[in-house]
Formats: structure tokens, C-alpha cells, sequence
């Protein structure tokens, strides 16, 4: 409303003034503005999807350099070097039993001390004619392989000792012709993989020769450090014959490897 006129005692109101009309944009440029924005928007999301994409390849990278340089000493990441380490990571992993079989001898069957300590002696037999093992590993291929028939065949072993412990074995002949097995197993498998880490020595220069051992050595001291605390947690609340049976799956997993 606009005022017209105003006199004392009069007021007087002119017509409504016409209103102005919003201007509006036609409809197909609305709908091209929407386009160019939803372009835009997709513009932009692809360039944040390979800003990400770089970024995680840059630390995938970090990671890598860091594993291969720091914990693999260098050593490219192979099946026949998983094959090695898996060895010696099941030798530490196997004192996981350690405490079991002692409280099994003592208490299951009821075995005088110079009883185990006469048992402990021939457990240790296996160890002392490794050279022999050696020897049949280089001479005498298995299925026309060396090393991997012979590293499958002591992890099927050790696996079938093992069980044998955990239900066959209800007398102390049966309990030590099982855990002799067993320590054979881990004898056999312990020469192949150091014969296996002699050939990726040889091959490499002499500054990096005993980088290679002290991986593995390393890996097995830290098989056996998990497991030191786990031998006396699991014994208390499982019996000796059950945490046998998990060993056994350990030297499966060299057959797998």
C-alpha cells in the first residue's frame, strides 16, 4: 500500500500498488544446473577416492619396506621361506606340551622320577643321528622331491604322534614310542629346513649370510615365548590328553605349508 495524500483528519489510501513478479528461471536451466552440479559433485568425489587410493598405496608401500627390511631381514616373502620359518615357528610352538607330558607320565602313569628322566633320554635319541636324516634328504628323494616330501612326511608324523598320545597311548611303552615319534618328526623337519636355509645362503652375499638363521632362530624363541605361558594356563583347565590333541594340529600345518 502506498500513501497518497495525508491532511489532519484525512487519510486516504490510493489503490495497491501492483506487485513485482518474481523472475524465475526456466525449467531447463534449472535442470542443467542440477546436472552440472551433480557432475560436479561426482568430479569431486573421484578425485577424493584416488587421493585415498594414493595415500593407501603409499603406506601399503611403508608397510611393506618395513616387513621386508626389518622382520624378513631383506628376504623376499616366498613359499619356500614361509615353508622354513613355519618349521621353526612349530619347534618353539611345540613346547606347548612341554608341561603336559610331564604331569601325564607323573600323574596318569604314575612313573617314578629315574622312570622320566630314563624316558626324557630316549626322546632324545631322534636328535643325536641327525646327520643321518641329512644324508637320506640329499640322497634319497621321496616322490621325486628332497626336501618337500620329506618335510610333508614329518609333519604327518608328528600330527599321528601326537593324536597317538592323546587317545591311543595307555602305557608307558605306548607313551614312549609316541613322544619318540614326535621327536623325531621335529628332528627330521629340523634338518630339512636347515639344509633348505644353507641353499638361500649360499645364494646370497656373505654380508647377509647369517641374517637368514637369526630370523629363524628368532622366530622359533618367540614360538616358544607364546607358548611358555599358555603350557601352565591350558593345563589348568584342560587335562594333558586334550592339549595333546591341539599339538597335533601344529605339525599339520608344516604338510600344508
Amino acid at each position: 500500500l502506498s500513501l497518497d495524500t495525508f491532511t489532519p483528519g484525512n487519510l486516504h489510501i490510493s489503490k495497491p500498488a501492483p506487485c513485482i513478479r518474481r523472475m524465475r528461471w526456466p525449467a531447463w536451466r534449472h535442470g542443467r544446473f542440477r546436472l552440472l552440479m551433480k557432475r560436479e559433485r561426482r568430479v569431486l568425489a573421484s578425485r577424493r577416492s584416488v587421493r585415498f587410493v594414493a595415500a593407501s598405496r603409499r603406506k601399503l608401500a611403508k608397510l611393506r619396506t618395513l616387513l621386508l627390511e626389518r622382520l624378513l631381514q631383506g628376504y623376499e616373502p616366498t613359499p619356500e621361506l614361509a615353508s622354513i620359518l613355519l618349521v621353526y615357528l612349530v619347534q618353539g610352538v611345540l613346547g606347548l606340551a612341554r608341561l603336559a607330558t610331564v604331569f601325564y607320565f607323573k600323574d596318569e602313569l604314575k612313573l617314578s622320577p629315574s622312570q622320566l628322566a630314563m624316558l626324557s633320554g630316549v626322546q632324545t635319541l631322534p636328535w643325536t643321528i641327525k646327520p643321518l636324516y641329512g644324508f637320506l634328504s640329499d640322497a634319497v628323494p621321496l616322490f621325486g622331491y628332497h626336501r618337500r616330501s620329506y618335510l610333508s612326511l614329518a609333519g604327518a608324523l608328528g600330527a599321528a604322534s601326537w593324536l597317538g598320545l592323546a587317545t591311543w597311548a595307555h602305557t608307558p611303552a605306548q607313551a614312549l614310542l609316541c613322544s619318540t615319534l614326535a621327536s623325531l618328526a621335529v628332528a627330521i623337519s629340523d634338518v630339512v629346513a636347515d639344509g633348505l636355509v644353507v641353499e638361500r645362503v649360499r645364494e646370497n652375499s656373505q654380508e647377509r649370510a647369517g641374517s637368514l638363521q637369526s630370523l629363524c632362530w628368532g622366530i622359533s624363541a618367540f614360538g616358544g615365548l607364546v607358548t611358555s605361558y599358555f603350557s601352565g594356563s591350558l593345563l589348568e583347565r584342560f587335562t594333558p590328553r586334550q592339549i595333546f590333541l591341539m599339538t597335533a594340529t601344529f605339525p599339520l600345518m608344516i604338510s600344508t605349508v
